[in-house]
């Protein structure tokens, strides 16, 4: 169920129905089953079955209805005309409109779960209340993609505001809350998670600059569970051999 939830809401409201069928198909009959079913999977399931339509359906991934427009559509007659979303904007090297209310609200084209900020950030805030999350893969991800952007610009803009239209724009705020912090595929310690968090961030950047698509979070979150228990482990070697340094 969480699965098939995350692959559609990683999708453009306008995707149709089929879409997200086969995505979640893929993750769970490819990614998840063969490796023994829940808990024991290699690879997050979400991430892998978006990124497997990423690649076969490109055009259907990426067409994003307008929101300011939904409001002139039918009810019984849905017609979408697909624009250029803020990340598919700056990756044409241009400078994206910016409001801070509209961005905070999730009034710009983008995955249909993945512009509602506020509705991240207070399910985020719920799961760490619960104790059913950790915040330390999401505090390395964003951090990290925060530092790239700053370091490595790619529009003329002022730079807090160039931030927050990459770190809102696309699926990296979501993939940081809820895909990379997966407790299954994310290493288990917290400097190992923070590390992850960083390494996936970084990634993503890089995807997201000289990849072929807009969006680079589901690339960067496998490329890093395949790394998940070298990074538990590089962390429990360096505390070991400080300990055994400071009992010598």
């Amino acid at each position: 169920m969480v699965t098939g939830l995350i692959v559609a809401l990683l999708l453009p409201a306008s995707a149709p129905l089929w879409l997200p069928a086969v995505g979640a198909a893929f993750a769970i009959s490819v990614v998840k089953v063969p490796f023994g079913g829940l808990g024991r999977n290699i690879f997050n399931p979400a991430a892998a079955g978006v990124a497997f339509l990423t690649v076969c359906w490109k055009g259907l991934v990426f067409g994003y209805p307008d929101p300011s427009q939904i409001e002139r559509l039918k009810i019984l007659n849905l017609v979408f005309e697909a624009v250029s979303s803020p990340d598919a904007v700056l990756k044409a090297g241009i400078r994206p409109g910016f409001d801070k209310l509209e961005w905070l609200l999730g009034n710009f084209p983008g995955p249909m779960g993945a512009t509602a900020v506020l509705v991240i950030l207070a399910c985020a805030v719920y799961l760490w209340y619960r104790r059913a999350a950790s915040f330390m893969v999401p505090l390395g991800f964003v951090t990290a993609s925060a530092a790239f952007v700053a370091l490595f610009p790619r529009v003329s803009a002022p730079l807090p505001e160039l931030i927050i239209c990459e770190i809102l724009s696309g699926s990296l705020l979501f993939c940081a809350f809820f895909v990379a912090n997966d407790p299954v595929t994310s290493p288990k310690l917290p400097l190992a998670r923070l590390a992850y968090g960083a390494m996936a961030g970084v990634l993503c950047m890089l995807f997201r600059y000289y990849s072929n698509f807009q969006q680079g979070a589901v690339f960067a979150v496998l490329i890093c569970n395949v790394f998940s228990t070298a990074f538990d482990k590089a962390v429990w070697y360096i505390f070991r051999r400080r300990g055994a340094g400071s009992e010598a």
